[in-house]
């Protein structure tokens, strides 16, 4: 018995209905949209309110400045309106919060625990994060004359039979 490692990958990693990263915002369907939204929120949100409570510290290079917690909070907020309304301009706050990380890494420098080489990786990472955040801005513009296909989105089933657990072992 072979195992379809690929047919595996598509169904689990990639399934066009709950993971459309590759699809065009022109093609995304409002239930794809709704999916990617949300998947973007359950990733910035803890960033922004670990980054929003880690400002109020004090120990971050821009010391006591609460200018830079009260904007974080004020993402995360923003970010789960997004995902929850798809409101265009909770999204353009959201789409924000790494070209603000961008500003503030030049303006207050990174932290004394980042060496040399991890800054380069740190801001690789936000770089590609801000690239990612235009989609989302696409997707907050669009969200409103997204329609869903009549018969539904096309979500494939995540095991082959829906009710294997109740088969005979002859017919497994």
């Amino acid at each position: 018995m072979a195992l379809d490692w690929e047919g595996m990958f598509k169904r689990y990693v990639f399934d066009e209905a709950r993971t459309p990263h590759f699809v065009a915002v022109s093609k995304l369907t409002r239930t794809q949209a709704h999916y990617e939204v949300l998947f973007y929120a359950f990733l910035a949100v803890p960033v922004a309110v670990l980054a929003g409570f880690a400002a109020l510290s004090g120990r971050l290079p821009h010391g006591d400045l609460p200018l830079v917690a009260f904007y974080a909070l004020a993402v995360a907020w923003a970010t789960s309106l997004f995902a929850w309304n798809k409101n265009h301009i909770a999204g353009s706050l959201a789409a924000t919060f790494p070209l603000a990380l961008l500003i503030y890494f030049a303006v207050f420098g990174f932290p004394n625990a980042l060496g040399g080489n991890d800054r380069y990786v740190v801001v690789g990472i936000v770089v590609l994060w801000a690239l990612y955040t235009w989609r989302l801005v696409r997707i907050a513009a669009a969200y409103p004359a997204m329609i869903d296909p009549p018969d539904g989105p096309k979500a494939k089933p995540r095991r082959r039979h829906p009710d294997y657990f109740h088969l005979d072992k002859d017919e497994k």
